[in-house]
């Protein structure tokens, strides 16, 4: 389904390019749909917890969110995999990665 057919699917939400490609992000935020999403694991979505993780939020964006996490949630489980794949790999290499010139020769 193109963008503007989800766009239309799940109001408050337009898609942006990020260094990983396109992604759904909720108007007015600047936030992934899936950096949303992620905040609150349980099945199924719990608006109550999406709300006290993200107090800011209106509970419209909080609802676009929803909406789109509900039609889509192969695409946003993948970014969410993604990213818990990026920062595990961060933690597990991360001191390597952030050692100064002088550490790395000792």
């Amino acid at each position: 389904m193109c963008e503007a057919a989800r766009q239309r699917a799940a109001p408050g939400v337009y898609f942006a390019d990020e260094p990983s490609g396109r992604t759904a992000k909720l108007a007015g935020t600047g936030l992934g749909v899936w950096e949303v999403i992620s905040a609150c694991r349980a099945r199924p979505l719990d608006l109550a917890c999406l709300a006290r993780s993200f107090a800011w939020l209106s509970a419209a964006q909080l609802q676009a969110a929803a909406v789109y996490y509900a039609a889509y949630p192969d695409e946003i489980d993948a970014e969410i995999a993604e990213n818990d794949a990026v920062f595990a790999d961060l933690v597990r290499t991360g001191p390597l990665r952030f050692r100064g010139e002088d550490d790395q020769r000792k």
